[in-house]
């Protein structure tokens, strides 16, 4: 159950470049009011008095209707990297409001002010909780600049800083945890008041790890996230990092760096981005996502790791552990000889006596990660065309069919005491998908391809209709 506390204290990374943007609220990810993952905004001024602001000078005014069209271009970009949706209102219902007004600070070219409603049980329990925002954009000394809100003008940059902290984020100069000097500046997060001579249309790298830690990119009450019941989402930033991930699915990301990331259980996804990085996946199915073509890097398996070495060295030479997969722009990579992706493979050179085409291994590969038995899939190969045209389209018989296995699959003839137990299972009910699995699996086969494909075997993904 939720506490007070957990609304009052955002839990920290141990990242600098994340932390020192992590403000103490609005907690969007404890609402309890409203529909599942979405907050509700409305331009009306109805409601948008509801918070007192001793900082204006004036009364508010409704935002135009090109204000209106780009604040909801922004906001659809908010659910891009965010995943939460925002959904247009009238009146005093909506979560958040957008005003324009005289903000009697000098400087000053916009704000954001939010409050929360807390009900709870004597014990802290939290039963109900609801926060209620207002984005104003100053109409005096920065008029000019607000009421233009095209994306890459001065006032869609004071829009995006403070849609960030109406979703949780502060001034990387303030608070105990800050930034320093060297990065602090909007090159590396639109939170900062320093200006380095270029205007902004969307965040900048901490923005979006900072975002990514908060909101895990499936939005509110999602699985990644805080609050959530699935994983953490870490982004490192250019320096050294130790990224850290859970038991359950972890997104870790490196970003420049010679960067360590290691996960325990849960199928994660490992980005370590560039300079020379160790990468341990721990338990479960873990992906390492490189940004260039396969073409650009090599694999080489080195003791019970692997070696991904950039061939134009951006990336670097990363050593993996534990790591099942790889995602490359182009393909990607099974390099689990062992686990599902050497199953697949092996399948297909046994049923087919050749080597798989990419998007036949990756469709293969999909099943068999998400749940069907290798005697299964084993039963596609064996009635398939491909598969009569291999072994004969007239049913041989049990002994004809063992031979062309041992013929096909381990590229001799059969021994007399192996034909007679292969032999032995077919007259006594075991299927040729069976046999077909038993002879794919065998250690001397195993042996034989572990050459071929150790260093990993390419495939293209396959996606569901």
């Amino acid at each position: 159950m939720t506490t007070v506390n957990d609304i009052n204290t955002i839990p920290l990374t141990g990242l600098r470049h994340i932390d020192a943007l992590l403000n103490d609220g609005p907690a969007w990810n404890y609402v309890t009011y409203g529909a599942i993952n979405t907050i509700s905004y409305s331009f009306s001024l109805t409601g948008a008095d509801n918070i007192e602001n001793e900082d204006l000078a004036g009364p508010m005014s409704q935002f135009s209707i090109s204000q209106q069209e780009w604040t909801r271009y922004a906001l659809d970009y908010l659910t891009d990297v965010t995943g939460i949706e925002f959904v247009e209102t009238t009146g005093a219902t909506a979560e958040v409001h957008f005003v324009n007004a005289d903000i009697a600070k000098d400087r000053v070219t916009g704000q954001c002010a939010w409050q929360n409603h807390i009900w709870r049980l004597p014990d802290g329990t939290v039963t109900d909780y609801q926060v209620d925002g207002i984005i104003y954009l100053d109409n005096n000394e920065y008029r000019r600049e607000n009421a233009d809100l095209t994306a890459g003008g001065e006032g869609y940059e004071t829009l995006l800083h403070e849609l960030g902290h109406l979703l949780g984020l502060k001034h990387p100069f303030e608070g105990d945890i800050q930034l320093p000097a060297a990065v602090n500046n909007p090159a590396h997060t639109l939170m900062s008041y320093e200006y380095d001579g270029y205007i902004r249309d969307e965040y900048s790298p901490y923005d979006l790890a900072a975002l990514d830690w908060l909101y895990g990119g499936d939005g509110l009450s999602g699985y990644m996230g805080i609050n959530s019941s699935g994983g953490i989402w870490l982004t490192g930033d250019e320096q050294a990092n130790t990224l850290m991930g859970g038991a359950i699915v972890d997104v870790l990301n490196g970003s420049d760096g010679s960067d360590t990331l290691s996960s325990l259980d849960g199928n994660d996804i490992l980005a370590g981005g560039g300079g020379n990085d160790r990468i341990d996946g721990g338990a479960g199915r873990d992906i390492a996502i490189y940004g260039g073509a396969r073409a650009d890097y090599t694999i080489v398996r080195s003791g019970d790791g692997v070696l991904v070495t950039d061939r134009a060295g951006i990336d670097g030479i990363d050593t993996l552990s534990h790591v099942e997969r790889l995602s490359f722009e182009d393909r990607n990579v099974a390099l689990d000889f062992n686990g599902n992706g050497g199953a697949a493979y092996r399948l297909y050179v046994a049923a087919f006596d050749r080597l798989p085409e990419q998007q036949g291994l990756g469709f293969w590969i999909y099943h068999l990660d998400n749940g069907m038995s290798l005697t299964d899939a084993a039963s596609g190969f064996v009635n398939s065309p491909e598969f009569a045209q291999k072994y004969g389209s007239n049913t041989p018989t049990n002994t004809a069919f063992v031979t062309a296995l041992y013929n096909n699959v381990l590229n001799r003839g059969p021994d007399q005491g192996g034909l007679d137990y292969w032999t032995s299972a077919l007259d006594n009910g075991a299927t040729r998908a069976q046999l077909l699995v038993g002879f794919s699996e065998s250690q001397e086969n195993m042996t034989t391809l572990i050459g071929i494909a150790g260093n990993g075997m390419d495939f293209v993904a396959y996606e569901p209709a």
